[in-house]
């Protein structure tokens, strides 16, 4: 019988406190995030993360004092395991890009389990290059490095997908039962670059905004994005939110 891993990405977060400012530096570090020569790009991390250390920090304090991304992520993983393992072999492995576990020691753990066949699944929707395209960058660093020849394919860009916009309408739509009738919910996503792939995220973002309104009959949905592309949310937000403020008035 054949052996199939599965890789899952994310970003990764802080496990701990003391792990806020490393994070953050791994991510500005980034190539895919700043993208100037590595003296310079390392000062700007070095930089960026002890500024804005202390308020991240504070900010996770909130919610534990750890981002609570790995526990959930590793959930997926057990639930995607359990359901493979109906069809054969299959072990699924979590990899973070800028906190623990990382693409390095995740491609050790995949060459002892020696698999068959790879495939790696980004968890991000929509495909960017600092997202997606980092996380896969880094894994085939990190699978060359272990000496993993085993087929490989990746998944990507799967915005669209009817289930996927099902699950969202559903939940959604079941905890919009729990909550007033003038709310309204607003969607997010964080645009780096604002051309190339920027753009082609946002546009993705755009549909997946634009299905899950139908879905939900149009009637408590908006989108919002961080980073560029701001007449799209003011021309789609901004009337929702005055005439959700219009209604309340009322």
């Amino acid at each position: 019988m054949s052996k199939l891993a599965v890789v899952l990405f994310n970003l990764g977060g802080p496990d701990r406190p003391e792990s806020v400012k490393p994070f953050l530096f791994n991510l500005f570090n980034d190539p895919a995030i700043i993208g100037a020569p590595r003296p310079i790009r390392w000062l700007l991390a070095r930089l960026i993360s002890g500024r804005r250390a202390p308020v991240a920090r504070a900010i996770y304090a909130r919610i534990g004092g750890k981002s609570p991304l790995l526990e959930m992520t590793g959930e997926q993983a057990t639930a995607l395991e359990r359901l493979l393992g109906t069809a054969g072999e299959a072990k699924v492995f979590v990899a973070m890009r800028y906190w623990h576990p990382m693409s390095d020691e995740v491609a050790v753990a995949v060459r002892a389990f020696a698999p068959d066949e790879i495939v790696l699944l980004p968890l991000y929707p929509q495909y960017s290059t600092t997202t997606s395209g980092s996380s896969l960058s880094d894994w085939r660093r990190a699978a060359a490095a272990a000496g993993i020849g085993a087929p490989t394919v990746a998944v990507c860009c799967y915005p669209g997908q009817p289930g996927l916009i099902d699950l969202h309408a559903h939940v959604f739509g079941y905890s919009g039962s729990l909550w007033p009738d003038d709310t309204h919910l607003l969607t997010g996503t964080t645009v780096v670059d604002c051309g190339g792939s920027g753009w082609r995220t946002f546009e993705t973002f755009k549909e997946t905004v634009i299905d899950l309104d139908y879905k939900l009959d149009g009637s408590s949905l908006a989108g919002e994005n961080h980073g560029g592309f701001p007449g799209w949310i003011e021309g789609r937000l901004v009337p929702r939110l005055v005439r959700g403020q219009t209604d309340s008035a009322a």
